[in-house]
């Protein structure tokens, strides 16, 4: 078997400043998620939204969403 050199990764202050953003928008996102899920909960004291649909659905969507899973 054929050994080689193991690969080099280098990170620049670009790449962890680029993280360190995407990391709190997502974290900026889970937060106004709970917030309008505490007020739906809070306006009609079920986990129905206004429109009908089961507000934790909506929150599943929204998560594949986020990372780029879609459904055909």
């Amino acid at each position: 078997m054929l050994r080689r050199p193991p690969t080099a990764i280098k990170l620049t202050t670009e790449d962890l400043l680029s993280y360190d953003d995407e990391k709190s928008n997502l974290q900026h996102e889970m937060n106004k998620l709970k917030e309008n899920e505490r007020e739906a909960l809070s306006s009609n004291g079920s986990t129905r939204s206004h429109d009908g649909v089961n507000y934790q659905t909506q929150l599943h969507l929204s998560k594949d969403e986020r990372i780029g899973i879609t459904k055909r």
